[in-house]
């Protein structure tokens, strides 16, 4: 029998690979903001460097506290 088979290890991971998933596709969009943000600075134009910046400090929070969670899980 497959670990995934029993009914516990799906509560406990499959939450945990649907965050993994969505944290790597909102890393994907994070990545062009970057480079389109990168292009316009090298270009002259740093309007959106304030949303970059705001935008990258709560995806840091985030990210923190997904994994913080899905590290500490089992204990809290």
């Amino acid at each position: 029998m497959k670990i995934m088979d029993y009914q516990l290890q799906q509560y406990a991971l499959l939450p945990l690979l649907a965050a993994a998933y969505a944290l790597h596709f909102t890393s994907d969009d994070m990545m062009r903001m970057y480079n389109e943000c990168s292009a316009a600075i090298n270009a002259g134009d740093f309007s959106q460097l304030p949303e970059l910046h705001a935008t990258s400090s709560g995806l840091k929070v985030s990210i923190s506290f997904a994994l913080y969670a899905a590290i500490f899980w089992p204990y809290n």
